[in-house]
């Protein structure tokens, strides 16, 4: 993997969308070409480029092949965004906060943290631990 075919992927919103409706769980192509009412052939060659970013894994199940996220990259992808705040802010951010791919970010600090949920969108600043707001 490599960030040039991560970045890649990310840069059509056809493939944005693929995502975030595999973000809800794994899925067959059928009903991912379904639900973006685009063709089967369109989806294939995105899914291509989204299996050769490894953002997206594929598994067979009797006649059905299934597609799901393949989450650990994009734990890797937000490390590296995280690396442009700085080394004391990024410390600190890390200690306390999880990002939860399902669009939120948890409080994990030391103390066990609160565990409260905060939509990632909604607030830029969600890296916060709530015992350091």
């Amino acid at each position: 993997m490599g960030l040039a075919e991560s970045f890649k992927a990310l840069a059509d919103p056809q493939r944005r969308e693929i995502l975030l409706l595999l973000r809800q769980g794994c899925c067959t192509a059928g009903k991912l070409s379904e639900r973006l009412k685009i063709s089967p052939s369109a989806l294939s060659y995105h899914l291509k480029t989204l299996k050769k970013a490894d953002m997206v894994t594929e598994y067979k199940e009797k006649n059905f092949v299934y597609y799901e996220l393949n989450t650990s990259l994009f734990d890797e992808i937000m490390l590296w965004f995280q690396a442009f705040c700085g080394e004391e802010k990024y410390e600190q951010k890390r200690a306390c906060a999880v990002v939860d791919f399902a669009g939120a970010v948890r409080c994990t600090d030391s103390d066990g943290g609160c565990g409260r949920a905060v939509p990632a969108r909604s607030n830029p600043g969600a890296l916060q631990c709530c015992r350091r707001s």
